[in-house]
């Protein structure tokens, strides 16, 4: 187990490279809430659901990732974003995925507003889940002004959204922006 995953570790930056043509297209599907698709060939997708959100300044605020469509999944890596001015990144918790650990989490750039995820099925079976399971969480601290709102959102940036299902078919991500309001 842990040969394939040092396998797959050492893949990651070709598959990224491999994803870099998508990334601009992914990103303007992105900002407008819509789903990002990783291979227009194929439109199948899975879902993640983060429920909006309403705060006092100063709360901590823990959003739930929750999956839609999360059928037979080998491997996944995307980046969730947000305005590091309204949110400020306290941890990532509540982990329930098999195989996915802290280790998985680029947290290097949460200053940003930038968190990267790379994640593998060790069995390379795949996995599925049932809708609306949550397979972790990432608290913020509400550090924006009252009066503010702003979203939490997935995207290519800093890293390249790939999805794969154990039939080795790349799937696109469709997500609905959370909006967090601070008051």
């Amino acid at each position: 187990m842990q040969l394939v995953k040092l396998i797959f570790l050492s893949l990651l930056p070709l598959f990224s490279g491999a994803c870099n043509s998508n990334s601009e297209t992914a990103e303007k599907a992105a900002d407008a809430g819509a789903t990002v698709p990783v291979n227009s060939s194929n439109p199948q997708e899975i879902r993640f659901v983060i429920a909006d959100q309403t705060v006092s300044k100063g709360d901590t605020v823990c959003l739930d990732i929750a999956v839609r469509d999360f059928n037979n999944i080998l491997s996944m890596q995307y980046s969730m974003n947000w305005n590091p001015k309204a949110l400020k990144f306290l941890k990532v918790d509540g982990l329930k995925l098999k195989d996915l650990s802290l280790n998985n989490f680029g947290l290097n750039r949460t200053d940003q507003g930038k968190m990267g995820t790379a994640w593998f099925d060790l069995a390379v079976q795949g996995i599925t889940l049932p809708d609306n399971t949550p397979i972790y969480k990432v608290c913020f601290a509400a550090i924006g002004e009252p009066g503010t709102s702003d979203q939490v959102f997935f995207s290519s940036e800093p890293v390249v959204i790939e999805i794969s299902n154990s039939a080795e078919q790349l799937l696109g991500l469709a997500f609905k922006r959370a909006t967090i309001t601070i008051q």
